[in-house]
């Protein structure tokens, strides 16, 4: 981008450039490591009027985490999470569609694109087979499109012999299927974790690992919140038992999930934007009235004063 970003400051200088960033990019020893190595700091600080992210900084405070310098730190609005709207369908319809009855619970499992999601998937299978018999599960898995085929195949092989679970690959209206679940078995990426808390729903958070620490970072530091309960790869004993010990203490926590956590996101990106333009159009209005008035001979006038 250093191109483009360059033109726009000798070319059109009065343009206002806004850096998005999500919570959490990676451990803060990586982030500050690359973001020295390649002059992000300097480059951020020449170019950018604003510096919004879609977070917080009770879950990750990312100006202290990554040593944003001053000159960096007052550029920074943290807006919250991204609330995601309800799915194209209720969760009537799709309890109807997947044959749910009002005595079952239903348990979605999303690896997200599922490249690397087939542990995740195989492992909740095994708890499942560890479950009481007393509890009526009906499942869902959606492998993702990334899911190599050899592994998808291994996963609808062993749903074959579970007339409870049904596999899919891919859907364009997750948020139908979250709302529709009792409970939710995911990873840890942004989207799918905003998706999750917007339904309030129940999950288990199982991160991604490697080869950035983002997913784990954020999952232990939500679930330190009591907004999830995760496992954690690496840290954790990642086995069927463990997993099926988590989905049991969701399975018997009746209470609605209560989410004390600023979702508002997307209003305040649209607020802080429509601010920076606010800005530009008075900015160009004084320079119209400074213009005026000092091209009058007689006239000297102070612009700060205008």
């Amino acid at each position: 981008m250093r191109g483009t970003l360059n033109y726009l400051q000798t070319a059109l200088p009065q343009t206002k450039l806004v850096l998005l960033l999500r919570d959490i990019l990676d451990c803060p020893e990586k982030t500050i490591a690359e973001w020295q190595k390649n002059d992000f700091y300097i480059a951020i600080d020449k170019f950018y009027h604003q510096i919004q992210i879609v977070g917080t900084p009770e879950v990750f405070d990312t100006v202290r985490e990554y040593r944003f310098p001053p000159t960096i730190a007052e550029k920074v609005r943290y807006c919250g999470y991204l609330h995601r709207q309800p799915g194209q369908k209720s969760r009537t319809r799709i309890r109807q569609e997947l044959q749910v009855s009002q005595r079952e619970r239903l348990i979605l499992v999303t690896p997200g694109g599922g490249e690397d999601g087939y542990e995740l998937v195989d492992n909740y299978l095994s708890a499942l087979a560890l479950l009481p018999a007393k509890y009526r599960i009906k499942s869902l898995i959606i492998c993702g499109p990334e899911m190599p085929k050899k592994q998808k195949q291994l996963v609808e092989r062993a749903a074959e012999n579970n007339s409870q679970v049904r596999v899919g690959e891919f859907t364009d209206d997750l948020m139908s299927y979250i709302n529709a679940a009792d409970i939710v078995v995911s990873m840890a990426g942004y989207n799918t974790v905003c998706e999750i808390l917007s339904a309030g729903k129940p999950s288990v958070i199982i991160p991604r690992h490697k080869p950035s620490q983002e997913q784990s970072i954020r999952a232990e530091r939500m679930a330190s919140l009591g907004l999830i309960k995760t496992l954690i790869p690496g840290k954790e004993d990642f086995s069927p038992t463990t997993l099926m010990n988590l989905l049991l203490s969701q399975l018997e926590d009746q209470q609605k999930l209560k989410l004390n956590l600023d979702m508002n996101g997307l209003f305040r990106v649209q607020n802080y934007l429509l601010q920076l333009m606010a800005q530009k159009v008075c900015e160009h209005q004084l320079n119209r009235i400074y213009q005026k008035y000092t091209s009058l001979p007689a006239l000297a006038i102070d612009r700060s004063a205008v």
